[in-house]
């Protein structure tokens, strides 16, 4: 199976599954800052912070229809240079980095707070591996290309699926 279609294969099952995003914002400057300012947000943000249904519905919102077109390049090019490449990924990356920039401004729920901070993490390194394969391409460079490819072959794809199966599974225990 080509590399890339291995890792549209895992970027589709992604698609499906329920997601939120949660932006972290702690410096150590800030949290010494205001301990008490601190307390006192912690308190307030657990009053408003969503439920699991709710952040679960409002992930399934920021994904949208969005269907990860990265496998579409084969269905003209089975053996994509690097110039097709370079063209070709601009439209797909965009995609995948939206959705990232959606479920990023989602506050999860603290049942899957952790899982959703893993699943995003893991969305973040696919998405700097595909940014290095489209410069790779962009540039002509076979060698870093592939290893840009590689590296997500090499289980950063894999890692990204399994984050996301866990916090799916939470969604579907609590919808």
């Amino acid at each position: 199976m080509n590399k890339i279609t291995t890792l549209a294969v895992s970027a589709a099952a992604l698609a499906g599954l329920v997601l939120v995003g949660c932006g972290s914002d702690s410096d150590d400057a800030a949290a010494s800052k205001a301990a008490s300012t601190t307390e006192a947000k912690a308190s307030s943000t657990v009053a408003a912070s969503p439920t699991t249904a709710e952040f679960c519905a409002s992930a399934k919102a920021a994904f949208g229809d969005f269907q990860p077109g990265f496998d579409a390049i084969f269905n003209d090019t089975p053996n994509p240079t690097l110039e097709e490449w370079a063209a070709f990924l601009p439209t797909p990356l965009g995609e995948f980095d939206d959705v990232i920039a959606k479920l990023s401004d989602l506050t999860p729920s603290a049942e899957v707070a952790d899982d959703f901070q893993a699943a995003l993490d893991a969305m973040e390194t696919v998405s700097a591996n595909f940014h290095a394969s489209m410069d790779a391409a962009e540039a002509g460079d076979e060698a870093a290309f592939k290893a840009a490819e590689d590296k997500n072959q090499g289980g950063d794809t894999d890692a990204m699926g399994k984050a996301l199966e866990t916090v799916t599974a939470t969604c579907g225990a609590a919808g």
